[in-house]
């Protein structure tokens, strides 16, 4: 999957994605809003590097109400 250089594609398209307000037509997305959504993502991704896996963009998050500094 990764040959051809699609790991860097992957990486560089990932990096142009902004987080923003809905109603800004140019962010892709918006902020996680609440605790519950917050923890299923962060999971997802903790489960994903206890079994091995490789984080090549983003799995990281901001420091919120709903986080501390352990957490991200």
């Amino acid at each position: 999957m990764w040959n051809n250089g699609f790991r860097d594609l992957l990486i560089s398209e990932t990096e142009k994605i902004t987080i923003g307000p809905c109603t800004s037509f140019e962010h892709f997305t918006g902020p996680v809003i609440n605790r519950p959504s917050f923890e299923k993502i962060s999971s997802i991704v903790e489960k994903a590097k206890k079994e091995g896996g490789e984080i090549v963009a983003g799995g990281t998050c901001a420091f919120t109400a709903f986080t501390s500094r352990r957490d991200c």
